[in-house]
């Protein structure tokens, strides 16, 4: 009975049957323990009352987990103080029931029943997955038929739609308006107001000479050799050389000029002269000419030359790429000559002026010149 008696050296009496019992803390106690009570200590309780009562503070402080100090007077407050604050920290660690905040993880004991269960974490992915599922079944059988409509829809746009890279019509085409620039496509009443009649082009007048289509209307054309050329004025003569030729640029192209018989031009003998010339644009050209000439009645021609040439009133050499003809009359006496001037090449890049230029050795009289200088655009 430890600390309740003093020691034997002291005086002390262990327990027996005439000492009141006392009590054996499990805690150590600090010091020489609490001393029993003398008889005389208190008139309203005997000292076995008073080693009771001793007693069960020893009982109390040591059950609340302190070792009794006897050098203090407050070891019951101390030992509830420091119990409540025990109990306090404890409470703080737990959940409140009316709200707070986790500070770690919560497992539940297993997944919800009641809807106001808190749930697990494997709850939650179980119903989600299969919410997933569900939502993806319903959006695949929603969006199926849209698919579908999807991919019919294109099929029938690639059925109908015209190809920019080329492609061939299975119906009519039916234009917004009338072509402006040069690559429009053009509709058949753009066609029709300029040249068409019925699906045809219209006729060009009945009158035994030749025509050609010209700015949506007929010119007369003829060639310089025939004898048609005399129907026509000299002025219908060169609208029609002009409606030979082909738009301007283009191949085939054709250019022309003539000095007409009516207006020779004198020459001087063995002096090289031009007869005409033409202005070639940018392009390939074939030349051809001819060199006429009349003559006095006592005009004696020995040698007639002609030639077509970049450079004017100078003679070439007899070959001049195609573009030469030479005549030796002999010394005939009042002789008119036409000499043909072959096809000679030019490839220019500039405009360039080529001429129709002849010489003549002549003596006793005069002799005059004319002709034509024409060109054909190749490229």
């Amino acid at each position: 009975m430890a600390a309740i008696f003093p020691p034997a050296d002291r005086g002390g009496v262990p327990p027996g049957p005439n000492v009141v019992n006392g009590f054996a803390p499990e805690h150590s106690v600090i010091g020489d323990g609490p001393y029993y009570v003398a008889p005389t200590c208190s008139t309203l309780l005997t000292d076995g009352q008073m080693n009771a009562l001793t007693s069960e503070v020893l009982a109390a402080v040591d059950e609340l987990g302190f070792a009794y100090n006897t050098s203090r007077v407050d070891n019951l407050g101390q030992a509830l103080g420091g119990s409540f604050a025990h109990v306090e920290t404890d409470i703080a660690a737990k959940v409140d029931r009316s709200g707070d905040t986790m500070q770690g993880e919560l497992v539940l004991a297993a997944d919800p029943v009641l809807s106001m269960e808190a749930t697990t974490k494997q709850y939650v992915d179980a119903k989600n997955a299969a919410l997933d599922q569900t939502l993806r079944n319903e959006i695949a059988s929603e969006i199926a038929p849209i698919v579908v409509n999807t991919q019919t829809a294109i099929a029938d746009l690639e059925a109908r739609k015209v190809n920019r890279s080329g492609d061939i019509m299975l119906g009519r085409l039916t234009l917004n308006a009338p072509p402006i620039y040069d690559l429009d496509a053009a509709n058949k009443a753009y066609v029709d107001a300029l040249a068409l009649e019925g699906g045809h082009f219209v006729d060009g007048p009945h009158d035994g000479l030749s025509w050609a289509r010209n700015n949506g209307g007929w010119d007369g054309v003829v060639s310089v050799d025939t004898d048609q050329t005399a129907l026509l004025t000299p002025t219908q003569q060169a609208t029609a050389r002009t409606n030979i030729g082909i738009v301007p640029s283009s191949v085939g192209q054709y250019i022309e000029s003539i000095v007409p018989e009516s207006a020779p031009i004198p020459q001087t003998t063995n002096i090289a002269s031009n007869i005409t010339s033409i202005t070639l644009p940018p392009g390939d050209w074939d030349v051809t000419g001819t060199v006429a000439t009349t003559t006095g009645s006592q005009t004696v021609t020995a040698i007639l030359t002609g030639w077509t040439s970049a450079l004017s009133t100078t003679t070439p050499d007899r070959v001049n790429n195609g573009g030469y003809t030479q005549l030796s009359e002999g010394g005939v006496t009042g002789a008119a000559n036409a000499i043909p001037i072959g096809a000679h090449r030019f490839s220019v890049t500039t405009n360039t002026v080529v001429y129709l230029s002849m010489n003549s050795m002549f003596s006793g009289g005069t002799l005059s010149a004319f002709g034509i200088i024409r060109a054909r655009r190749w490229a």
